[in-house]
């Protein structure tokens, strides 16, 4: 098993370590290194730099996950590139379109879902079966819906970044 790597961007600074995390992150990123070594940038670079374009989705859908919910979901970028999941903040909040704009478009395949009782996944604003280890195992069964051995890169905002955790925890590479 590969070690897995968490980029945490803090208030000013870059960390990189294990599940270790100091403070409230507002940006995590997990992957595997697969032999690689990162470079933190500071959360200056990121917050100087414009996003990617983006234009629209690939393909977008809906997978029922259980008896009460369904996921929506938008594919951007790469239809063959790396595979990418983001994970929105809330609980509450959605994806929005701008967020594939945190990948590269010619080389990532970038994953959008609004989480249960998100934005444009059914039924909206339920709480019924929705906790971490359901969100956990919606990021699998979206994964093995469309056909992706493993996420290569896991981007969270806000409370996507603990789910990030909690993913990296429960599927490590």
């Amino acid at each position: 098993m590969a070690p897995i790597t968490i980029l945490a961007v803090l208030a000013g600074c870059s960390l990189v370590g294990s599940f270790s995390l100091i403070g409230c992150p507002h940006t995590l990123a997990v992957r595997a290194t697969r032999g690689r070594r990162l470079r933190p940038t500071p959360l200056r670079a990121l917050v100087m730099r414009q996003l990617y374009p983006v234009g629209a989705p690939l393909t977008t859908g809906n997978l029922a996950v259980s008896s009460v919910h369904t996921l929506y979901y938008e594919l951007h970028g790469k239809a063959d590139g790396v595979p990418a999941l983001f994970l929105h903040g809330g609980p509450g909040a959605g994806c929005a379109r701008r967020h594939a704009g945190f990948f590269d478009p010619t080389h990532y395949r970038v994953v959008l879902f609004d989480q249960r009782g998100c934005g444009k996944s059914t039924p909206r604003g339920s709480l019924e079966g929705n906790d971490t280890p359901s969100l956990v195992a919606d990021c699998e069964a979206l994964r093995r819906h469309l056909g992706i051995e493993t996420w290569d890169l896991v981007l969270g905002g806000s409370w996507g970044v603990t789910l990030a955790l909690a993913y990296a925890a429960r599927h490590p590479i």
